[in-house]
């Protein structure tokens, strides 16, 4: 998060300067996506357009002085939220979407339906994979500014990654017994 102004509401959160985690409402209200100058969306939700609409998302206008629409680039990603999913094989084609837009200026905002599980971990898994953060680290900056709640098998990829990328005996934390793990603002 940036030092002087994090950005947070009840939607969307401010991770770090280029990088906002949210839930379905935040990837689908144009007036805060303009807000937060967010131009590309990682969309984790696994819902489709008839989904979305029965979800009772409100779809709100963007009423900036733009005389255009804006154009985002979207990635659809379709992970299962559940207790044996592997995001492993997602993660190469996520983290490119999330550092080419990074590396252009942009901002982007990764958001399922709740934004506390796929979310969540595909954010801490991108900032120890390319920030180079611990998974104690990460997890604990997110639980900062979001609460969290993942799936068991998001957990234990998340740990497997770690223990791979820094070359560890084992994991710096072990999340399905870290304290405050679920629904846990700190």
């Amino acid at each position: 998060m940036s030092p002087t102004s994090p950005l947070r509401d009840v939607n969307i959160t401010e991770v770090q300067d280029h990088l906002y985690i949210g839930d379905l409402e935040a990837g689908y209200n144009e007036q805060q996506l303009c807000r937060y100058a967010v131009d590309c969306i990682l969309d984790l939700s696994n819902l489709t357009s008839k989904e979305v609409l029965a979800q009772q998302i409100k779809r709100c206008p963007c009423t900036c002085p733009m005389s255009s629409k804006h154009a985002r680039a979207k990635l659809n990603v379709h992970i299962e939220d559940k207790d044996d999913v592997d995001i492993e094989p997602y993660l190469e084609e996520i983290n490119t979407f999330i550092e080419s837009a990074r590396k252009k200026g942009k901002r982007v905002l990764v958001h399922s339906v709740h934004g506390k599980s796929r979310a969540a971990a595909v954010v801490i898994q991108y900032l120890m994979t390319h920030q180079g953060m611990s998974l104690r680290d990460a997890f604990l900056m997110l639980r900062k500014c979001r609460p969290i709640d993942m799936a068991r098998g998001l957990c234990k990829t998340l740990e497997k990654l770690e223990v791979r990328l820094f070359n560890l005996a084992k994991p710096t934390v072990s999340l399905l017994n870290e304290p405050g793990r679920i629904q846990a603002w700190a």
